[in-house]
């Protein structure tokens, strides 16, 4: 199965490289900002600029995540979120692309912009904290990622 892990810079990836010991044996390739922690790691890498809510960096995002879903043809995008994510997952339905969102650890009893965002583009939508649950109807508890 062909994954693609999208994830902003900092604590979103460090969670999403928490799910890699668990999807040994799929080809799996990244999409994030220029980040230190993958430099090291032997999947394929599709970096960008962290737009920092520029419109200008935010476009060039959108035309580099229509690139890569058009290359890459993931069978499911796997997030954390970050502004790098709401783009693409929204994007992912456009290519009949499965996505499953994982609210990040952060937020414990209020919801992030990008899970407000994704929550009805997702076909699973994973929350890490219980409270979470309430604010997200249709979600599924999956416990901490780290």
């Amino acid at each position: 199965m062909k994954i693609l892990l999208v994830a902003a810079s900092g604590g979103h990836v460090e969670e999403i490289l928490g799910l890699c010991k668990h999807l040994k044996g799929h080809d799996i390739s990244f999409f994030t900002f220029d980040d230190r922690h993958l430099k090291s790691l032997k999947y394929t890498q599709h970096l960008t600029q962290d737009p920092r809510r520029n419109p200008l960096k935010l476009l060039k995002i959108f035309f580099k995540s229509l690139k890569i879903l058009s290359k890459e043809k993931p069978d499911v995008i796997i997030s954390t979120g970050g502004q790098i994510s709401a783009i693409i997952g929204v994007l992912s339905k456009l290519f009949k692309t499965k996505l499953i969102y994982i609210e990040t650890s952060s937020r414990i009893t209020s919801p992030s912009q990008t899970g407000k965002i994704l929550y009805p583009f997702s076909d699973l939508f994973i929350v890490q904290w219980k409270p979470l649950l309430k604010v997200y109807k249709k979600a599924k508890y999956g416990g901490l990622l780290i």
